[in-house]
């Protein structure tokens, strides 16, 4: 399992990046939080715990359309947390946080 915390700029938003393989590692980081899907039909998740915001990614079963997914839920939640509205007539906003999350998140996910 590799964890990273990521700072994001300009915002005060943070989060950890969870690239895992065994379910069991996983859990007993977010002990005793509860998914809504089991960890073992999990390809990833965004939550929060603790006032901190965790993307884990099963690395045997993810895919890069899966870390995109995810990506799109961690924009929301930054977004939501600094009280930002999303604008669909000006999404540039969006689009940068989402291009800066996605390489922060691979930079991790390579590494494993």
């Amino acid at each position: 399992m590799l964890t990273k915390k990521i700072k994001t700029p300009i915002i005060p938003f943070n989060f950890k990046v969870v690239i895992y393989e065994n379910e069991s590692d996983v859990e007993k980081l977010i002990h005793p939080f509860e998914l809504e899907t089991p960890l073992d039909t999990c390809k990833a998740a965004c939550f929060e715990i603790n006032n901190l915001t965790h993307l884990v990614i099963n690395k045997n079963k993810s895919d890069l359309g899966i870390i995109v997914h995810e990506i799109t839920h961690l924009t929301n939640i930054a977004f939501d947390w600094i009280g930002y509205k999303l604008d669909a007539e000006n999404d540039e906003m969006q689009a940068y946080f989402q291009q800066y999350f996605f390489n922060e998140v691979l930079k991790v996910y390579n590494k494993y």
